[in-house]
């Protein structure tokens, strides 16, 4: 979603531009590559910053939640969410996607039983969603 609105913001600043040219009686020449300057320098802008604005916000989330250094160093953590469930023996994953850094993926281990093997499954989590984590190993 947010990529769409910088290709809209882009796009809009293009057009005004181009708009704003042509009412000063600019040649056309002049105006085609000024505004093909200006769509190609912003969208290198975006490509370029986008990674560190991730990584940016991952160390800002560090201190906004403080139970996340937690449950990065923990093996394994239990995790109580705002909506009252608790996830036993979750262990951090990572992100969801390498520019998110909202999102993160657990996985939580079922523990094996004498009918089943021990089961991984990996679920997605709002960091919003989180009330707390106690480290269990």
């Amino acid at each position: 979603m947010r990529k769409i609105i910088y290709h809209i913001i882009v796009l809009l600043g293009a057009i005004s531009n181009a708009f704003m040219m042509a009412r000063l009686n600019v040649s056309t020449t002049i105006l085609i590559t000024t505004t093909v300057v200006y769509v190609v320098v912003l969208e290198g802008l975006f490509v370029f910053l986008e990674p560190r604005l991730a990584i940016a916000t991952r160390k800002r989330n560090l201190t906004t939640y403080p139970f996340l250094k937690d449950l990065i160093d923990a093996k394994k953590a239990t995790v109580t969410l705002k909506s009252g469930e608790i996830i036993y023996n979750a262990s951090f994953n990572g992100y969801s996607s390498p520019k998110d850094a909202a999102k993160i993926k657990l996985d939580i281990t079922q523990p094996k039983t004498k009918k089943q093997p021990e089961k991984v499954e990996t679920r997605e989590l709002l960091l919003i969603h989180i009330k707390g984590v106690k480290k269990v190993l």
